[in-house]
């Protein structure tokens, strides 16, 4: 994992007292990101917001360092961070984090940067054992995940009977309607500009339909169509080749995550979304996937094909409570951004209810989030 050459650690030590019933990791800090990153990320973690494609092309690499965990010569931690002032960022985020290892990491990195006293993981599932250290835990994001069983027929008999039989019966009236319906899957740098472009039309469109605005400009299509060439496919169903649903999905090891489902709101009386979803599930069952992260937002067919919501916090460990209380306005900051995050969340639930006033919030909040994007890339 670390050659010899300028990415070798420039600190190694053990990682002390046992802070769980297993002996201690050996533990390792490195400059830049080691070789072999990308494969061992994807098969400890899974999780694209914890993937070498998703930093390179979204935030870049530069000043990224390296922590590494090895029991027995194996590795079984991989967390890249930055220094930002007096701060330690942890790039790794939708990953479990359990209290022994943010301590082993907490000692090591304060070790090698003597000027920093507080540690940053923006979104992760923190798992429940104590943490020593003072710390502010906070709501971060939230996603909705279905996990994927080994078959097609599994998982349809895992669905509830009602929604089997509505299943059935909405597949079946719309291959009638539109016998030369097709879905089909393209993969990696197959994948046009402009069936990417399709898809994120239909986004567009529908969101225009529902009184919002898209926050995908054209900077986030150009780089979504890198991922997807990097790591990703697009499913898209078509109507005498047209495109009228689609998805953009990316792959970490096992799990899938997608970005964009959107479809030709023409077809809304045909639950044409809730068949591209489905189409998607059966994809994503079809490649031996054992998640399918439907991403953010609580919208009912996501629990209907199975979804479960999980919380992922945010949080922020401290050297000591001295420390604590000079970063006390990051405290604020990162606390302040929780609830407008919540109110965020509670204004879109309401535009999706098609309620006037979440619908005027909700547009002119993404409004401003665009024009942010466009201010600070």
């Amino acid at each position: 994992m670390y050659p010899e050459n300028a990415n070798s650690p420039v600190l190694c030590l053990d990682a002390g007292p046992a802070l769980a019933p297993e002996p201690a990791p050996d533990v390792c800090l490195a400059p830049g990101i080691p070789e072999g990153a990308e494969s061992a990320l994807a098969d400890l973690y899974g999780s694209f917001y914890a993937s070498l494609p998703q930093l390179e092309i979204e935030s870049g690499t530069h000043g990224v360092q390296s922590y590494a965990e090895y029991r027995n010569g194996k590795l079984t931690e991989l967390w890249l961070y930055r220094i930002e002032s007096a701060a330690v960022r942890v790039l790794n985020e939708a990953i479990p984090v359990h209290a022994a290892t943010v301590e082993r990491f907490a000692r090591a990195v304060f070790t090698a940067h003597p000027d920093t006293g507080m540690l940053l993981f923006n979104a992760i599932y923190p798992q429940g054992d104590r943490l020593a250290l003072p710390h502010l835990r906070m709501h971060g994001s939230d996603d909705c995940v279905l996990t994927l069983p080994a078959s097609e027929e599994a998982y349809l008999a895992a669905l509830g009977k009602a929604t089997r039989k509505n299943m059935k019966r909405y597949l079946n009236r719309f291959k009638e309607a539109f016998p030369s319906f097709r879905y089909e899957v393209v993969e990696g740098a197959a994948v046009s500009a402009d069936l990417l472009g399709a898809v994120v039309a239909l986004n567009r469109e529908r969101m225009a339909a529902k009184g919002k605005v898209s926050g995908i400009d054209a900077a986030e299509e150009a780089r979504m169509l890198q991922l997807v060439h990097r790591c990703g496919f697009v499913g898209a169903g078509t109507i005498d080749g047209k495109v009228c649903a689609g998805a953009v999905v990316y792959r970490s090891g096992n799990n899938y995550f997608s970005f964009v489902r959107a479809h030709d709101p023409a077809y809304n009386d045909y639950r044409l979304g809730l068949i591209g979803a489905w189409h998607l599930v059966c994809t994503c069952i079809a490649r031996g996937g054992r998640e399918l992260h439907f991403m953010w937002g609580k919208e009912p067919h996501k629990a209907l094909l199975g979804g479960e919501q999980r919380v992922l916090e945010r949080m922020l460990v401290f050297r000591s409570r001295a420390r604590m209380l000079r970063h006390a306005d990051a405290a604020l900051r990162h606390l302040s951004d929780a609830w407008a995050r919540r109110t965020r969340q509670y204004m879109f639930e309401r535009a999706r209810r098609d309620d006037r006033l979440g619908h005027m919030l909700a547009t002119t909040l993404a409004h401003a989030r665009r024009i942010k994007r466009r201010l600070h890339p």
